[in-house]
């Protein structure tokens, strides 16, 4: 009887833990989106520096890549891995889309920046941490003509992943939505020169 006390007692405790957690993370997004917006209209400078940040949400015409495992039966003696969407399967095609000029790229909801990373974790990809699973849509911000034609070159990515039987498609839209990077950014080995020298002069 003590031990089913103690464990409803630290379950109830646990449940005011994770909910003091949720309003923490909720408050904390507020404040990041007041922060944001009140960059925005204080300084138009700042917009572009945000947009290489991908701490704002962006709209523009460009292009959609929906990607998906094979559904065709396996033959004998054939790899099950070759008809899986692998996390270099992403990489090439995000590759060759900033190599196209992409403005802005975001997989399943998951906005790209520079240190996002696509790796496998099992049968999941992740990306920013998070973990995603097929079907996959890429979006991208951009010239379409021009990410089309890399994407569907002769010997390309996307002739590749269909000589396996995966899934792919792509669209053109006049407007695709991409969200603000969610994650969180920590530099722990890297700081501006400019603020480095000025500490410096300061202390002299």
């Amino acid at each position: 009887e003590e031990i089913a006390n103690l464990l409803k007692e630290s379950e109830e405790k646990r449940t005011e833990l994770e909910k003091s957690l949720l309003e923490a993370k909720s408050e904390l997004n507020k404040l990041k989106k007041d922060s944001l917006d009140f960059s925005i209209s204080k300084d138009s400078d700042n917009v572009e520096k945000l947009i290489l940040t991908g701490a704002t949400p962006l709209v523009g015409s460009g292009i959609v890549v929906l990607l998906n495992d094979s559904k065709k039966p396996y033959e004998k003696g054939e790899n099950p891995a070759n008809g899986i969407v692998h996390n270099e399967d992403l990489l090439k095609i995000v590759n060759e889309m900033k190599s196209s000029g992409a403005e802005a790229i975001s997989i399943n909801g998951n906005r790209l920046i520079s240190n996002s990373e696509i790796s496998c974790a099992g049968p999941t990809i992740l990306i920013n941490k998070n973990r995603v699973t097929p079907p996959f849509e890429i979006n991208a911000l951009g010239n379409a003509d021009t990410m089309i034609s890399a994407l569907e070159m002769r010997g390309g990515i996307l002739e590749t992943i269909k000589f396996f039987g995966l899934e792919s498609k792509i669209e053109r839209k006049d407007e695709i939505h991409i969200p603000a990077y969610s994650g969180s950014i920590d530099f722990k080995y890297s700081k501006p020169i400019a603020l480095n020298t000025e500490k410096e002069n300061t202390e002299q």
